[in-house]
């Protein structure tokens, strides 16, 4: 999967096909796969980070709050 300055991840499928996750309207800054390869969660320029089901391509939630850039997050060790 690859993220952008567009707001978009890309999710690459071995058969050639491109899933456009889309969310904000600002850069995303870092994204990182949940460890069963199923979500997704990402850091945004606006101060927001979302969450997408990956193989459906749906987000899932947006936790809002941060006063600027959500420039770093990961998943918890027990998911």
């Amino acid at each position: 999967a690859t993220a952008s300055m567009d707001g978009t991840i890309r999710v690459y499928k071995p058969n050639g096909k491109v899933r456009t996750l889309k969310g904000p309207e600002t850069e995303i800054y870092w994204f990182q796969w949940h460890k069963k390869g199923t979500v997704i969660v990402a850091g945004c320029g606006d101060g927001t980070m979302w969450m997408w089901h990956a193989m459906n391509g749906k987000c899932m939630q947006v936790f809002a709050g941060h006063a600027d850039v959500v420039s770093c997050g990961s998943f918890s060790h027990d998911g």
